[in-house]
């Protein structure tokens, strides 16, 4: 059996067994042994101080050795385990889930309490000091993420009984006192004086750091950031509550901010997204209800921060944005079949619209008209197919339109293009046929709306007419039938027959007879309450007569159309014959005054004359005499016995 230098019997020897056996020596070694190598000491020199230099003693400490480098393997491989374990601890924090306009949902991370390290101080002493008891260290390994050593010491009492042997005094080691190390076992997240900070192997943390796949940041002072914050190319967001990076949508007092899938980093200016377009200022904040410009292009960013396609109603106006979202400007716009045009600052035009081509307008409703009329006060456009103005003569299904080369509808007046007249009236359509202008100003325009010069033409009722260069009728030859009093035995009766030429102008006939027997006739009656004489006699020592008024009242029984108009002046009768009317007119059958009383038919005019058809005549039926001297005599002549009304004329209308 194996023996302690000191003469320790067998009974000592079955206590270190039994110690042996229990464990607790081995795991003093080992306590001795992690101490040893902190100190940078060997375990054979602790272990020399510790037991004596007896051939049974060195054997004992070469077993120490061997259970104290299996207890150092243990150690590691326990430690190795606990920190696998903390490690899983740290990876408990969710990811933030955040959704378009609503509050982000952000998840707590978990944080670690702050580990505890014990320290104990070893005396080693020499075998004199045999009441000084060996220490072993019972440890334990804690859940933190670097291993900590706690424990507690158990005494050991080996008996050194032999004297034998003592080392001399002069080489007799010295009293040794070891201090085990404090362990630095800061690790992870740390909450120091209220501030979260992070520490890996004892070091804190600063600047960006991914942690169990999360971003986080610490600052300078190894403060965890939270909230806004400014890093050094980018603006970020960590969460308030875990610290981590948030990523996508973020409201906060009802503003809204957007931060990259990808990076986290902070949008400004436009964000494409798949349903559409944002908008986010240089404050980071989204645009809401307000216009951005980015370079030289505009957007407007609606209620829920999307950006606006297609018309924008407003309260001064209408806007246009396209399919990219931006403002139309200087250009139009189609939706459907509509129009618009936008201007230089975006907003749509109403009205006219002057460009380098021609003129458009448009309505109340910012829509372009095509196809129609368009009012603006007293002018009138038509605008096209195609939205232009009609510039010109403009055909339609009723007529013919004329519009000047500033677009506007002409109406009350003359249009010329080429060598073609137009005369366009009041509703601006242009006239067809005769138009009288004034009381003896007369033109007339063809069936292409046309205006006559220089030309002989027959109005539909066959008269005759001419007009000059300037389209004037200067010359009318009415149509007419001429009769002759003589011929129907009625040698007094010229009213009668006068009356008759004058009615063949409109297709009608009265026999003498008819017309004398409407009138009344005989001795008894005087010119003015019917004819004066017989119309089939010879005469007498009055003028056998009918004044105008008479005939013209006696006919009406079954002709409205004739028409007393004693007192007419040149231009009255003018204007009749340019309408197509005759005139029944007393004069002289000489045109002279006194001579011979006569009634005769106005069938005509030509500058400045009377076409004058006598029923009396037997050769010179038809002749010209001046307006002046037509005037003259109508005027002045009288009949003789009777008071004779100045210029009587009777027309036949109709």
């Amino acid at each position: 059996m194996l023996k302690f230098r000191g003469g320790s019997s067998m009974k000592n020897s079955k206590q270190h067994y039994k110690l042996y056996k229990s464990g607790k020596f081995i795991f003093t070694v080992m306590v001795t042994a992690f101490v040893t190598m902190a100190m940078g000491v060997s375990s054979q020199n602790i272990l020399a101080d510790t037991l004596t230099e007896s051939t049974q003693g060195e054997t004992k400490v070469q077993s120490s050795q061997s259970i104290s480098s299996q207890s150092d393997s243990s150690y590691t491989s326990s430690r190795s385990a606990s920190e696998t374990a903390d490690q899983s601890k740290m990876e408990q924090s969710t990811p933030a889930t955040v959704t378009k306009d609503n509050d982000a949902t952000l998840s707590s991370a978990t944080k670690l309490p702050d580990d505890q390290v014990s320290s104990s101080n070893v005396q080693a002493t020499t075998p004199d000091a045999q009441t000084a008891p060996v220490k072993a260290y019972q440890g334990q390994t804690s859940s933190s993420a670097t291993s900590n050593v706690t424990g507690t010491y158990h005494d050991i009492q080996p008996e050194y009984k032999s004297t034998e042997n003592k080392i001399p005094a002069a080489t007799q080691p010295q009293k040794k006192t070891v201090t085990i190390p404090e362990v630095n076992s800061k690790n992870g997240f740390i909450t120091e004086n209220g501030q979260t900070k992070y520490y890996q192997n004892g070091n804190m943390v600063t600047g960006e750091k991914h942690i169990d796949n999360r971003w986080y940041n610490f600052g300078t002072d190894g403060v965890q950031s939270k909230g806004l914050t400014q890093l050094a190319h980018k603006t970020v967001y960590y969460d308030n509550n875990t610290g981590q990076m948030h990523y996508g949508y973020l409201k906060q007092n009802q503003t809204y901010m957007f931060f990259d899938l990808f990076d986290g980093h902070a949008i400004t200016g436009l964000r494409h997204y798949r349903d559409g377009l944002e908008y986010y200022g240089q404050d980071l904040k989204q645009v809401r209800n307000n216009y951005i410009k980015t370079n030289n292009t505009y957007y407007y960013l609606g209620a829920n921060g999307d950006a606006v396609k297609g018309v924008r109603h407003y309260d001064k106006g209408l806007e246009y944005y396209g399919q990219d979202y931006k403002q139309v400007r200087n250009a139009y716009a189609k939706t459907g079949n509509t129009y618009y045009y936008l201007s230089a600052d975006g907003d749509a035009v109403k009205g006219v619209r002057h460009y380098d081509k021609g003129l458009e307008y448009y309505g109340q409703d910012y829509k372009q008209v095509r196809n129609t009329y368009a009012k603006t006060g007293n002018t009138y456009y038509y605008l096209s197919a195609n939205g232009d103005a009609v510039k010109g003569v403009r055909h339609y299904d009723k007529g013919l339109e004329y519009y000047g080369q500033d677009y506007k509808q002409v109406r009350n007046t003359y249009a010329k293009t080429g060598n073609t007249y137009y005369y366009l009236s009041a509703n601006g359509d242009a006239v067809k046929g005769f138009r009288k202008y004034s009381k003896i100003g007369l033109e007339y325009y063809g069936s292409d709306y046309k205006q006559y010069r220089n030309r002989y033409f027959n109005d539909h009722n066959m008269n005759s007419y001419h007009v000059n260069h300037a389209g004037d009728v200067d010359n009318v030859t009415l149509r007419h039938n001429w009769y002759s009093q003589l011929n129907e035995g009625y040698p007094e009766g010229c009213e009668a027959t006068a009356l008759q030429i004058a009615l063949s102008n409109k297709n009608k006939y009265y026999s003498l007879p008819k017309i004398y027997n409407a009138t009344g006739y005989g001795y008894h009656k005087t010119p003015s309450t019917g004819f004066y004489g017989n119309p089939k006699g010879v005469g007498s020592a009055k003028t056998e007569t009918v004044f105008a008024s008479k005939l013209a009242s006696s006919m009406k029984k079954f002709d409205n159309n004739i028409v007393d108009i004693t007192g007419a002046s040149v231009n009255d009768v003018i204007s009749e014959l340019l309408n197509g009317n005759p005139i029944v007119t007393w004069g002289d059958y000489y045109w002279q005054l006194g001579r011979a009383f006569h009634v005769m038919t106005i069938v005509g005019y030509n500058n400045n004359q009377f076409l004058i058809s006598d029923p009396y005549a037997n050769s010179k039926r038809e002749y010209y005499i001046s307006t002046n001297n037509w005037h003259y005599v109508n005027h002045n002549n009288y009949a003789l016995g009777w008071k004779t009304p100045s210029a009587m004329n009777v027309v036949v209308r109709g």
